[in-house]
């Protein structure tokens, strides 16, 4: 019975390590693979109805020792009758095994968005590989691959860029990243509708240079279902930022009475929503308290009176809060679109009622429903400037 053992354990080794196959199922060295960071969909220049995908890609270069080395980006597009024949058709183009596990950032092209976007990210969604926190954009103007192509600069790739502006973009909370698990909940809500935040291909030529073009945020893609219904420029999507309580930070620069220019910063905001039936009509209170900070005053204007203070907390108030309807009004005028939570709100209060009498035909509601916006804006703290930097009357100091 030993002998057996010892013979069939003899056996197992030797099949183990016959020919120079890994021994380790699914096991692949670091130089056979192409870290995908990147992808832009677009519609197809060759297939009717067909998708064409641009991959970023960084790869990393192995220097001596076996020991990783600089990284450098490429760039290859594939085409195909779906997504899965297109992801596929990179084996024809590449010399490596594209993976998913570090893709990023996902750009859609307008007019694949226009046509549905929920096919595309569907796939992504159910592929083992990639991550439900890669965050998905809409190009606004154009076709994604553009992008891929023209907005790297120097060492900065294209995921780079992305990745810079993301980081930014609380700056003036012109727009808001949404990740693909995001957009599966809204997918889900069958009331609610999507929006993504835009990029946008910009002139940044100076004088008589050849033309240069940037990248920059550029509001938020509004959807219907699946298909891109519209766009909210950028002063509307901060409003939607207010509206969505996702407003981290923003300037907003107001006049006195005199006409100086007093700018403002916004370090905390919160919104509340305050619905209500009654007599089969709805109604909705928005309530918006800000409070900001003075960063800058752009003349030798006093402004560190009362009276001052109260008369540019209300102008701040009212520029708000003219953000915010500009925002409800296009959402009830011009797209019939719920896409900033109003459903749930109503849901939350009156769940029964609100199965029974408004959900199927909560889109023929919707545009209904009377808002009453309120602001309030206070300021908190003013920095160092304690007065001008010439007070009036005083000369400069």
């Amino acid at each position: 019975m030993g002998r057996g053992i010892r013979i069939l354990i003899l056996f197992i080794i030797t099949m183990t390590f016959t020919a120079c196959e890994n021994p380790i199922i699914g096991r692949r060295e670091i130089n056979d693979l192409e870290f995908a960071r990147s992808l832009a969909i677009d519609t197809s220049k060759t297939i009717p109805d067909g998708v064409m995908l641009t991959l970023a890609s960084q790869r990393i270069k192995i220097g001596s020792g076996g020991s990783a080395g600089e990284t450098e980006s490429s760039k290859v597009s594939s085409e195909g009758q779906t997504m899965f024949e297109a992801v596929r058709n990179f084996s024809t183009y590449l010399d490596k095994r594209p993976f998913w596990g570090h893709l990023e950032y996902v750009v859609i092209g307008e007019e694949a968005a226009k046509k549905g976007i929920y096919k595309y990210l569907d796939f992504l969604s159910n592929d083992h590989e990639i991550r439900l926190n890669i965050n998905v954009f809409v190009m606004k103007g154009g076709r994604a691959e553009e992008l891929m192509e023209r907005a790297e600069r120097g060492d900065r790739f294209i995921f780079d860029r992305l990745k810079g502006l993301i980081d930014s973009v609380g700056g003036q909370s012109v727009t808001n990243p949404v990740n693909l698990i995001e957009i599966m909940y809204t997918q889900d809500m069958k009331c609610l509708s999507l929006y993504l935040p835009c990029v946008q291909m910009v002139d940044v030529t100076k004088g008589g240079e050849e033309q240069i073009m940037d990248i920059k945020m550029a509001g938020f893609a509004i959807f219907d279902e699946d298909r891109l219904a519209g766009y909210l420029d950028e002063d509307m999507g901060r409003g939607l930022n207010l509206l969505r309580n996702k407003m981290k930070s923003a300037i907003y620069v107001v006049n006195t009475q005199k006409g100086s220019k007093v700018s403002l910063e916004i370090i905390n905001s919160r919104t509340k929503f305050y619905p209500e039936i009654k007599d089969g009509n709805l109604f909705l209170k928005v309530k918006v308290n800000i409070e900001s900070n003075i960063g800058e005053i752009d003349s030798n204007e006093d402004i560190f009176h009362s009276e001052i203070f109260d008369y540019l907390e209300h102008e701040h108030s009212k520029l708000v809060k003219q953000e915010i309807e500009r925002v409800i009004e296009y959402a009830q005028e011009e797209t019939g679109l719920d896409f900033f939570g109003t459903a749930q709100s109503f849901y939350l209060k009156y769940p029964i009622k609100w199965k029974q009498l408004y959900k199927k035909d909560w889109k023929t509601w919707f545009p209904k429903i009377k808002f009453n916006v309120t602001v309030e804006s206070k300021f908190r703290r003013t920095y160092d400037i304690r007065e001008p930097n010439a007070v009036e009357g005083g000369g400069r100091q």
